[in-house]
């Protein structure tokens, strides 16, 4: 082979190296643009869900008295919490993704929002799974322990307490200043904060807290049900109005089990990443921004949630929506199946009762003084 072509060789070489070279800067162009678009799209998405669907539990809760319980003041934290994420907490994510604030300060606040607003959750979630087990550990004195104002301190302590620990980097737990002239999370937020503080701390343990509690639930509510049935083969009406309440505070630890688990699934990878990171000094970004997009997520699922999950919520939005739909008559246009009902004009001795008293209305004879109550009854 001449020197010639050994040159022409080695020019060939060198061309398709800087080809492949081309290829692979395209290609990683072309990914690193996909999830930029995924990022915006998605983030936008989840944020407008979120405000929408929290803010009509939230909405549901204030309207109807039926919803106003004291287990339902713990959901309406949880969903003024995923309200924040959709309002505040992904805006704030967004801004720095761009870069923004350029000054170290306002790079750490917008970067511990969405870490406080996740403790707020994660101790709404505890808080509920406490206040079960009281109802199902001491059902007589339910009443007097779990009272608005006792839940108004809880929900006043939790937000406290896990606005705290969110802003704990403030307090100097973080990265410092660096050279650097955008703002990101990795850039400010320290990851042993995130992995040791966070996630292992004030994620994981309070995690195992709630699973502990809803499995002694369920131990509880079996257990009872078999000493109701051994110790009499034929329910006597008292303890069949025992065994309905067992069923109903089963069915509630059922639905709050679904809601932890959900949260956990949702959750769990962006910290396990995060652990991951910290261990090996490596990061998949496609994998972080798709954890990140689903720990999100959950805020905007946990409506539908409560709305599947829990009859009185489902009732109250359908009441709701008869309301908006009659205008401003007072006549339901829906009956408690959803179903279309006739209006039909009875004399009643009563004030209207509510949303829930639904059908015929017979007056009472003996009193003489009467009021026209509009109810619907089924076709």
């Amino acid at each position: 082979m001449s020197l010639m072509d050994g040159g022409l060789r080695d020019q060939r070489l060198i061309g398709d190296d800087a080809m492949s070279n081309a290829t692979s800067g395209e290609e990683d162009s072309s990914n690193a643009s996909f999830i930029y678009v995924l990022n915006i799209v998605g983030e936008m998405f989840i944020a407008f869900t979120s405000v929408l669907g929290n803010g009509l539990v939230l909405v549901l809760i204030v309207r109807d008295k039926q919803l106003q319980t004291v287990t339902n003041y713990f959901i309406a934290s949880l969903a003024a919490a995923d309200l924040l994420v959709g309002a505040l907490g992904i805006p704030c994510v967004l801004v720095a993704w761009h870069g923004y604030p350029r000054d170290f300060t306002g790079c750490l606040i917008v970067n511990t929002v969405i870490v406080t607003l996740t403790q707020i959750s994660i101790f709404g979630l505890l808080i509920i799974a406490i206040e079960r087990f009281v109802a199902i550990k001491e059902p007589f004195r339910y009443k007097e322990l779990c009272t608005g104002k006792i839940a108004a301190i809880c929900v006043s302590v939790t937000w406290c307490f896990a606005t705290v620990i969110g802003l704990i980097p403030l307090f100097g737990w973080n990265l410092g200043p660096t050279d650097q002239e955008t703002c990101s999370f990795t850039a400010v937020i320290d990851l042993r904060y995130m992995v040791y503080c966070v996630f292992l701390g004030f994620v994981l343990v309070p995690l195992l807290c709630m699973f502990v509690i809803y499995g002694y639930i369920f131990h509880v509510v079996r257990k009872q049900k078999r000493q109701i049935a051994c110790a009499q083969p034929n329910p006597s009406p008292s303890n069949l109005a025992v065994t309905q309440s067992l069923q109903r505070e089963t069915k509630a630890a059922k639905w709050f089990a679904i809601v932890i688990l959900v949260f956990t699934l949702c959750w769990l990878p962006i910290h396990i990443m995060n652990a991951v990171s910290l261990a090996t000094s490596k990061t998949c970004s496609a994998c972080l921004v798709l954890a990140i997009l689903l720990s999100h997520a959950n805020s905007a699922v946990n409506p539908l949630l409560y709305a599947y999950g829990n009859a009185k919520f489902r009732a109250a939005l359908l009441r709701m929506m008869g309301e908006s739909q009659s205008g401003s008559s007072d006549v339901d246009l829906f009956n408690g199946r959803g179903t279309p009902s006739r209006p039909s004009i009875t004399l009643s001795a009563y004030s209207d009762p509510g949303p829930a008293v639904r059908g015929f209305s017979r007056p009472d004879p003996t009193n003489p003084s009467f009021h026209f109550n509009l109810s619907p009854v089924p076709e």
